[in-house]
């Protein structure tokens, strides 16, 4: 992935992590995600099941701001720090 399609990506994907919504911060993923963080290891798969997920992660911490301090673009994607 380009520098530039992965800052793209960023501005719009990380606003919605922060602004709490989770009806719009799904849309991002695609139907067949697998999404894994540290609350569950064992990961979840499929959009359905992640934006129920999602709804409860983002409720539980309204305040949340996440922002991008720098971007490494990697071969199938890139790296968010």
């Amino acid at each position: 992935m380009k520098w530039n399609d992965a800052l793209r990506l960023c501005n719009h994907w990380l606003p919605l992590w922060t602004g709490n919504q989770p009806d719009e911060l799904i849309k991002v993923y695609s139907p067949n995600v697998f999404y894994r963080d540290q609350a569950c290891p064992a990961g979840i798969q499929g959009r359905d099941a992640l934006l129920k997920y999602l709804r409860k992660l983002l409720a539980a911490f309204p305040d949340w701001v996440w922002k991008s301090e720098d971007i490494f673009p990697v071969e199938n994607g890139f790296v968010l720090r």
